[in-house]
């Protein structure tokens, strides 16, 4: 393989603007260039020849490139047998393009916040990549449109020829259709196929079924593997499937009336629930709303890259004696994160919580419950900053706290532990050592098992103390704390205000709400919904801020011809890159918790010309997809920007929040403040 080689100049950076390489075989050269041309312009440029549609998470990194590699060597040797190169062996292509995407990432820049998506295209003479910025939906749900049609000639080949054919099913999908699925009527019985541009699968309850988790009691029904294109999210829908014991029936058979679901997947849509389905007569059917198996698939869309499945392994330290500064280790096989609960070894539940230093103790009901004094609390935490960062001081706070606490009621019972486990002394370094040693056996599993089990390896760290005085015990549980590749994290709106009593700056305070206990992975916090006004204010471990784009005055404003029609949208677009455009919304200073996290982010809009509204932000707002973003910050994790709010008490039961420069910038500067040192 000749070295490839730049022969023009690096792209502009134009908003708006793609970025083409042309990489010729004969010559091992790379031609450059910027270009107007969409995704699908760029493919039906093609004659003749294969392509994959790659998109990168986190920025830099690429989706399940392995699949991608696999599926062009395998279309390769079957849709260009003309070929009589090595181009059927996916390491080939693996140091072909690598190089070659690797430039253009550095060469094409995203909008901050955003993904890339890559177009590669595959002839025999020539192999060409496309970037542009991945465009993804911007609603949490999607109408399709049933249409009559044939499968592809040959579903294991992604094929330009077929980009052609589907051009004029493509031109039927106007808002509010996201996509057309293929439907075949011949022999009187509708039957699916897929979609022009992604898979296509609905759920089914299953008869007499009461398992637990619901989710089991439903069954995914998919077109046979041989009748439509194996995509790459397909691939993973199913692997997660086979891991998690979902049943999966290959059966077509259009029965809109017993399905309880369906979703689209696709590079750009990772799994994209269908809230209605246009049939061919123009008749609509929706969905129901309640369909556990659809979204707890739908979940996985929301990982970064392998961080998508979730680890299988969690590494446990325990110290059964107080003397014992080492501890045993054990290596556990854990449950998927929807029966990840808080638990004990000999059966129990969370009896009430109490929040310890803007973190939550679980106190664990006995089975049976005993009587003298006996409490066994759980306290959880994560790593952020790519395991870098762990909150040490509110840990070790939180574990003083609740030892302490049940140290006093063992001496009603006649204990004599109490001067000993107040002390935070005695807590400190047994926590710290076991951690240490928690941790690095943790991070060598992840590294010797990245293949079978990438999460551990990319994602945060979740780590959980058990914690007991009577008799001693504690031990650290670490396991990849779910949906943490992005560096966001998920909350719960609930309606209530926060009583007098329940202030934060007292060490130890029982939950008048009882709201905490809703705190279990992957819930961050609970937003507080005041009832009436239907603002929120803030989160019971943390403040909430919302953001909105806030568009600069246009000076064509007063003129609507067309070149200033264009002239505005792309200012608008540029306008959207800069964090002095978004303003940020949070309660009144008066009826939230202050700390130090809020004076930082006080004295950086100060600084920074950020303007700043007391108004609280309107749930409305978010409904209606009006918000750019939104984070929850306190002195533990500092500043985590929000993917998703779940709603209780409303049809729709979840918002997806996507972020912003604001954010972004709020977020580095804060990471400045607290963690980097003038020399």
């Amino acid at each position: 393989m000749n070295k490839t080689t730049i022969a023009t100049a690096t792209a502009t950076e134009t908003i708006g603007q793609s970025l083409v390489l042309d990489y010729n075989y004969s010559s091992g050269t790379t031609i450059e260039h910027t270009t107007s041309m969409g995704p699908a312009e760029f493919m039906l440029s093609g004659n003749k020849g294969i392509y994959t549609a790659i998109r990168t998470v986190c920025g830099d990194r690429l989706f399940l490139y392995d699949s991608h590699l696999q599926r062009i060597s395998n279309s390769h040797r079957m849709a260009l047998p003309d070929d009589k190169g090595r181009r059927d062996d996916p390491e080939y292509w693996r140091q072909l393009l690598t190089p070659l995407i690797k430039r253009g990432l550095d060469t094409y820049k995203s909008m901050p916040g955003e993904e890339t998506k890559i177009t590669v295209l595959v002839g025999n003479q020539d192999a060409r990549l496309h970037f542009t910025r991945l465009r993804t939906p911007s609603s949490p749900s999607c109408w399709v449109k049933f249409v009559s049609g044939v499968m592809r000639d040959n579903p294991e080949v992604k094929n330009i020829q077929w980009v052609h054919e589907r051009e004029t099913l493509e031109a039927l999908i106007k808002p509010p259709l996201n996509e057309i699925v293929l439907i075949d009527n011949t022999h009187g019985l509708k039957t699916f196929y897929e979609g022009i541009s992604s898979n296509f699968f609905a759920t089914r309850r299953i008869a007499n079924s009461n398992k637990n988790p619901d989710y089991l009691n439903f069954q995914l029904l998919s077109a046979p593997k041989n009748h439509v294109l194996l995509g790459t999210v397909m691939k993973l829908v199913l692997e997660i499937c086979e891991r998690d014991n979902i049943q999966v029936v290959y059966d077509p058979t259009v029965d809109l009336d017993r399905w309880n679901g369906a979703f689209v997947s696709s590079t750009s849509r990772w799994v994209l629930p269908i809230a209605k389905i246009v049939c061919n007569d123009f008749q609509t059917h929706e969905l129901d709303g309640n369909d556990p198996l659809r979204d707890t698939l739908t979940l996985f869309s929301y990982g970064s890259g392998p961080s998508v499945q979730f680890s299988s392994k969690s590494v446990v330290v325990t110290a059964a004696d107080e003397n014992d500064l080492e501890g045993t280790l054990q290596i556990d096989d854990i449950p998927t994160v929807h029966q990840m609960q808080l638990s004990m070894d000999n059966g129990g539940f969370v009896k009430r919580t109490l929040i310890c230093d803007e973190m939550v103790a679980y106190e664990m009901q006995q089975r049976p419950s005993l009587s003298d004094g006996r409490q066994v609390f759980q306290i959880c935490g994560r790593t952020i900053e790519n395991k870098g960062i762990f909150p040490f001081e509110q840990f070790i706070s939180c574990v003083h706290i609740t030892a302490t606490h049940m140290a006093q009621n063992v001496s009603i019972h006649g204990g004599d532990e109490l001067e000993k486990y107040s002390n935070i002394g005695f807590w400190s370094p047994r926590i710290k050592l076991l951690y240490e040693r928690g941790a690095a056996k943790y991070v060598d599993i992840a590294r010797s098992q990245v293949e079978d089990d990438p999460s551990m390896l990319t994602d945060e760290i979740f780590v959980t103390a058990q914690v007991s005085v009577r008799p001693y015990s504690l031990s650290l549980t670490f396991c990849a704390f779910p949906f943490s590749g992005m560096g966001t994290c998920q909350v719960r709106v609930c309606k209530g205000l926060r009583p007098d009593s329940f202030l934060r700056d007292i060490h130890l305070s029982n939950d008048p709400l009882g709201l905490t206990k809703l705190i279990t992975p992957p819930i961050s916090d609970v937003i507080l919904l005041h009832p009436t006004t239907q603002r929120l204010s803030e989160g019971l471990l943390s403040n909430f801020f919302a953001t909105k784009f806030m568009p600069p005055l246009l000076k064509a404003k007063a003129s609507h011809t067309d070149d200033n029609l264009l002239d505005n949208d792309a200012n608008m677009r540029v306008a959207r890159t800069k964090f002095k455009n978004y303003h940020l919304i949070c309660a009144s200073l008066e009826t939230i918790h202050r700390g130090t996290m809020l004076d930082a982010i006080w004295l950086i809009c100060k600084r920074d010309g950020i303007q700043v509204s007391f108004v609280g932000p309107n749930l409305a707002d978010a409904l209606d997809g009006k918000w750019s973003g939104a984070f929850i910050i306190n002195n533990t994790y500092q500043l985590l920007p929000i993917d998703t709010m779940y709603l209780t008490d409303r049809h729709k039961t979840k918002v997806e929040i996507g972020t912003c420069p604001l954010v972004t910038h709020l977020k580095n500067e804060v990471f400045k403040l607290f963690h980097i040192s003038e020399p």
